[in-house]
């Protein structure tokens, strides 16, 4: 399968994958509604790494910086909630973990290094 083929399949099946609200999210209260809002913005912003083409450091860094600053949004929303921190850090760290995978059983390697570098700055970010 053509390369291009290749990672329209892999957008969709991501995407799909993406879109099922964590069972730690009720989406019954005003808060959980907002807080899924925000991880589907987030979830379009990993989705943006799947490319043909290895992104430089600097598009990397300016994904990172908008993943990192609605993170920070919801982790203030959350009323020092720290239980909603810890699942965002492991709902994102299987997220990024999930499309590495899928793109590297897929030879989409273009896409692996963009996670790869994505993943890197962000693990780096929840260990500090």
């Amino acid at each position: 399968m053509e390369t291009a083929t290749k990672l329209v399949e892999v957008r969709k099946i991501c995407k799909k994958n993406l879109s099922h609200i964590p069972d730690w999210i009720d989406n019954k209260s005003i808060s959980d509604k907002r807080t899924w809002a925000y991880m589907f913005d987030l979830n379009e912003l990993l989705i943006m790494l799947l490319s043909n083409r290895i992104h430089t450091q600097e598009i990397i860094d300016k994904i990172l910086y908008k993943f990192n600053r609605i993170i920070d949004i919801l982790i203030k929303e959350g009323d020092d909630d720290f239980d909603k921190e810890i699942e965002l850090g492991i709902y994102y760290l299987g997220a990024v973990d999930f499309l590495h995978n899928i793109c590297l059983d897929n030879e989409l390697f273009e896409a692996c290094e963009n996670i790869k570098k994505f993943g890197d700055k962000f693990l780096g970010k929840i260990n500090s």
